[in-house]
């Protein structure tokens, strides 16, 4: 079974569904529990290093993707959570200009903000 996000507007998520032993696809959407005030995504704009501070995490881990703004992951890890805070940075400094965005899942929420690489 394979699992591809190929619709993401306004924070309502379509997905594709394959089903390879029975050669089937099914299509569904759902709305993400989407927080973008609890995240700080810094300096915006950067161009070399982008840090990412997400305070009181209820998670031992945390899961990052950094998205161009036509959808292409660039970046995409698990993260260990220690003391309830997440803090790492990212080189970005290959990142064509641009608006990406950034994405933090823990546990049933996902924390996401926008960031511009100049």
């Amino acid at each position: 079974m394979t699992f591809s996000i190929f619709n993401v507007k306004n924070f309502k998520v379509w997905k594709k569904i394959h089903n390879q032993e029975s050669d089937t696809t099914n299509e569904f959407s759902y709305l993400l529990n989407v927080d973008t005030t609890n995240i700080n995504v810094y300096p915006n704009p950067s161009s070399d290093v982008l840090n990412i501070l997400l305070p009181a995490v209820n998670s031992n881990m945390v899961s990052v993707a950094i998205y161009s703004i036509t959808g292409q992951k660039v970046v995409i890890e698990e993260v260990e959570i220690t003391n309830n805070v997440f803090i790492k940075s990212y080189n970005i400094s290959d990142l064509n200009t641009g608006i990406y965005f950034v994405s933090v899942k823990s546990n049933d929420r996902i924390f996401t903000q926008k960031f511009f690489v100049k």
